[in-house]
């Protein structure tokens, strides 16, 4: 089945349109009837705009991944679980979502949508359905680490980043 991968979020928008960009990313992959979330951007209300301007209905998201423990690709998840009732599964680095706090770099979330989320840690290649992986957890000298997800399509593949910092 052919893949198709759209931009809902990012640090530009698309002239011409009611898009709103902000810091950060996040992008859909549809793929053998499966919507997977890739990233959440870091502001609830332009996610939420986005995703009714593209016509995206956040029931019909069936996961979500997060590549890096960055709020500015994470911090949205919030606004995403305030508009749905069934739980989902998230793919994050483990803790990620714990409570704020001064000194950590955790991403709190709110305590009506706490018992949404169904949290698995990356830790390896996995393939989340056929054709769309995600790879464990590369680290640069500073030790910061992100995840990829490769999506194939026949013959072709392609790459998602939230941001290439570890190379």
């Amino acid at each position: 089945m052919t893949a198709k991968i759209t931009c809902v979020y990012d640090e530009g928008s698309l002239p011409g349109t009611s898009l709103i960009g902000a810091k950060g990313t996040s992008m859909l992959v549809e793929k053998d009837g499966k919507k997977i979330l890739f990233n959440t951007g870091l502001r609830d209300r332009y996610l939420s705009h986005n995703m009714d301007y593209l016509d995206i209905d956040p029931e019909s998201i069936d996961m979500v991944v997060v590549s890096q423990s960055n709020p500015c690709d994470s911090a949205a998840l919030n606004g995403l679980l305030k508009r749905r009732e069934k739980p989902i599964d998230v793919y994050c680095p483990n803790g990620l979502y714990g409570k704020r706090s001064f000194i950590s770099r955790g991403v709190g979330l709110d305590d009506s949508n706490a018992s949404k989320p169904v949290y698995h840690d990356i830790g390896s290649w996995e393939e989340l359905v056929p054709g769309v992986l995600i790879t464990p957890y590369f680290y640069d000298d500073k030790g910061y680490g992100e995840t990829f997800m490769v999506v194939t399509d026949g013959n072709k593949a392609a790459i998602l980043s939230g941001r290439c910092s570890c190379f």
